[in-house]
């Protein structure tokens, strides 16, 4: 493990990452104390190893895979976030907070939401409107992070791994 990546999590066995961060409600003992703290904790955990810079590397819809704009990341800090994210029109740029919980229990299948709530939302110099939105946390693991928004899901890389990837590629030329 490199000291400068936080902490795996452990889940149904799995080593060095976390294979799907829906939690099981009812496995997890929901409206127990003890049921309640684990949530909070692995919440607690996944939101530290979401700290740090994320590259864009492709969206998938049911009908399209685009990869994205070398520019396009994204960066978490305590509670706050900046986006640089893909649009029609050219790349957008927002900043803002963000929350991870397990707000939705049953009803969205206890899937992890990320809360997006930008301050402000820019194409170039042009302010757009900002409004907040929920993203599934689907994996995390110290090199990816895969989010899905309505019927699009977005694959996010740590610059580390984009690196590594040129540098094999540069010693299989």
């Amino acid at each position: 493990h490199t000291p400068l990546l936080p902490p795996q999590v452990h889940l149904n066995g799995q080593h060095d990452c976390v294979t799907d961060v829906q939690i099981n409600y009812l496995s997890l003992g929901s409206g127990s104390k003890d049921g309640d703290g684990l949530i909070d904790e692995l919440i607690a955990m996944l939101a530290e190893q979401l700290q740090g810079e994320w590259l864009l590397g492709l969206s998938a819809s049911e009908s399209a895979l685009a990869f994205a704009p070398p520019d396009a990341q994204q960066t978490f800090s305590g509670g706050s976030f900046e986006r640089l994210a893909p649009a029609p029109l050219g790349l957008v740029a927002s900043a803002g907070s963000f929350e991870l919980s397990g707000e939705g229990g049953a009803k969205k299948g206890g899937a992890l939401q990320l809360r997006i709530a930008p301050d402000s939302c820019r194409l170039g110099p042009l302010p757009l409107p900002a409004s907040a939105a929920d993203e599934e946390l689907l994996y995390l693991d110290p090199v990816i992070c895969v989010t899905r928004r309505g019927g699009s899901a977005d694959v996010w890389v740590r610059p580390a791994a984009q690196r590594a990837s040129a540098r094999a590629d540069a010693l299989e030329a």
